[in-house]
This record gives structure tokens, C-alpha cells and sequence, in this order.
């Protein structure tokens, strides 16, 4: 619920990191606001839908030895080689 975003380029803030001017984006200029979809009722929403209905994918496939976990962190070169090993594993 942190998040800002300027609406002219899209350059993103957090109230613990805002634009130098208040609502007023670094890059452009543009004003910077909270997203509509970022407000603690509309996080909620998206939470409860991915428990729902997404969650349950996630027993559907590890029951049928299709889910992989990958570990995110790092740079994305190293995502990506991850990503790129398990599928190589899966394939090869």
C-alpha cells in the first residue's frame, strides 16, 4: 500500500523512498499518486482471489510432478539460469 506512481511515466516511489518534491515525480514532473488497485481493500481482494483460485494449482500440479519451485532472488541473469536448468532437466 506503500507504493506511488508517477501517471505520466510510470516511475514508481514508496512512502518510505518518495519523489524529492512531494507528488511530484523525479524524472518528468508528472504528478505521483497512489494506484487505485494498491489500496489495502483492493490488496486484500487480490490475496483472498490467489488463495481461491490460484493456491489450489499449486497441489493440482506438485500431485502430478509438473511444479517446480524457483528461487528468485539474485539478478535476473540467474533467475533465468535457474529457469533455464529446470527446463533443460524436464526436457533433456
Amino acid at each position: 500500500t506503500g507504493r506511488r506512481v508517477c501517471i505520466e511515466c510510470g516511475s514508481n516511489y514508496h512512502i518510505d523512498n518518495p519523489p524529492k518534491n512531494p507528488w511530484t515525480c523525479d524524472v518528468c514532473g508528472g504528478e505521483v499518486r497512489q494506484r487505485k488497485d494498491d489500496s489495502e481493500l483492493a490488496i486484500n481482494r487480490r490475496l483472498d482471489l490467489y488463495e481461491k483460485e490460484t493456491q489450489p494449482l499449486l497441489s493440482f500440479y506438485k500431485e502430478r510432478d509438473l511444479l517446480e519451485i524457483v528461487e528468485a532472488f539474485g539478478s535476473a541473469e540467474e533467475v533465468f539460469t535457474r529457469i533455464s536448468n529446470i527446463i533443460d532437466m524436464r526436457v533433456g
